[in-house]
């Protein structure tokens, strides 16, 4: 599972075991994957969070065209911005970069991807789940690391902050009453776990960026009715 980057984890985690839909909303999905490529590229040391700011440290290596797409997104802005900027910024080709990571698992059986044209004529895709065995173990996995007392590393921080800020507790569990134990159990393990020196502080950013871009969408939607 360690060849999984943090975005395909996320999607897989997300997606619906028996549906061609996902088990959260799709806004939290358009920012969450988001945040997941930024928080690869965090982890990979790729970019750092100064003043305030996200930078562009080193670019990843070509075999990786998404992250490499975000590289040059980063370095053709001219100047540093804060990652909420990039997070919504980024978050206008989500659905593009999701197709495409799909694509990518679909190569690998883990999804299948049936294309079909409604009345004959438009194009559109859906997603359905084939190795549900990888998805329960994720999920089992990251069950087992909130719920621990061990010290987590950083790829599991990262993937536990995901949970939280794309609010999959449900994922995690269906029992209410462990649900709310999870979720204390998350908020200290984010605010007090320590994280590598240099990743600290992108990765705390990014997961409020996605809250913060997730919270401010559903409020625009609520005004809007």
């Amino acid at each position: 599972m360690n060849s999984l980057s943090i975005p395909e984890i996320l999607l897989i985690m997300a997606h619906h075991p028996d549906k061609a839909a996902f088990r959260i909303p799709g806004i939290h999905l358009k920012y969450g994957l988001i945040g997941a490529f930024l928080l690869e590229l965090s982890l990979k040391e790729s970019i750092v969070y100064e003043n305030n700011k996200l930078i562009l440290k080193n670019k990843v290596k070509p075999s990786d065209p998404i992250l490499e797409e975000l590289c040059e997104k980063l370095e053709s802005q001219g100047k540093a911005r804060n990652i909420r900027f990039w997070i919504r910024k980024l978050a206008l080709n989500s659905t593009r970069y999701r197709w495409e990571l799909l694509g990518e698992l679909e190569k690998r059986r883990v999804i299948r991807i049936e294309r079909m044209k409604f009345l004959g004529i438009i194009p559109y895709k859906k997603s359905l789940l084939l190795n549900k065995k990888l998805q329960y173990d994720l999920i089992r996995e990251a069950r087992s690391n909130v719920m621990q007392q061990g010290e987590l590393n950083n790829r599991q921080l990262v993937i536990l902050g995901l949970v939280e800020a794309c609010k999959m507790l449900r994922i995690i569990s269906s029992d209410r009453a462990e649900r709310k134990i999870i979720s204390k159990r998350l908020k200290t393990i984010m605010k007090e776990s320590p994280i590598a020196s240099g990743v600290d502080r992108t990765i705390k950013q990014v997961h409020a960026a996605i809250a913060g871009a997730v919270a401010a969408s559903g409020a625009a939607a609520a005004a809007a009715r």
